[in-house]
């Protein structure tokens, strides 16, 4: 009889646990935000100029610093570019510069030369990126490789390059 009343038990206990509820499962309600920023816009406010160069019989390389120092070697002051980059109030970003080099092609013959190394700096010379008052000034700078006198003859060379800004 015991065994019948240990059997009804277990049956019973069984039969409740079905008709009270007792689920493996559970809802919760989630949340959503968004933030809507605005968006970031950037302005080329000087371009990169490495200057008037004097070619030679050897090839070297010109060096524009993104901290904006000049370099000797070129006839005429070089500077940096300096982009101008307005958003979102004390919002950091990021610079992404080329990955590699970039052609400068001379107007008069078609020779070439590359422009690689690329550097960056914030107005205070950091690495770092951010929109105090909602703008901030980026200076790039980068090496051009100048070949010589018989590989870059005489005239202007030209080229560009994309620099992406973004959010972080």
């Amino acid at each position: 009889m015991k065994n019948l009343t240990k059997i009804a038990a277990g049956i019973l206990s069984f039969l409740a646990l079905g008709v009270l509820g007792v689920y493996s499962q559970a809802t919760v309600t989630g949340h959503i935000s968004a933030e809507v920023v605005e968006a970031i816009t950037v302005g080329e406010s000087s371009p990169m100029n490495f200057g008037r160069i004097s070619a030679s019989e050897l090839s070297g390389a010109m060096v524009i610093p993104s901290n904006g120092k000049t370099k000797t070697g070129a006839l005429s002051n070089i500077n940096p570019a300096v982009f101008s980059i307005s958003g979102s109030e004390d919002a950091t970003f990021a610079v992404t510069l080329p990955e590699g080099p970039t052609t400068v092609t001379n107007m008069a013959d078609g020779s070439t030369m590359k422009v690689t190394d690329w550097t960056s700096s914030s107005d205070e010379g950091s690495e770092s990126y951010l929109l105090a008052g909602g703008v901030e000034n980026v200076k790039v700078g980068a090496t051009l490789q100048v070949g010589s006198t018989t590989e870059n003859l005489r005239g202007t060379f030209t080229g560009s390059y994309k620099v992406t800004f973004a959010y972080n």
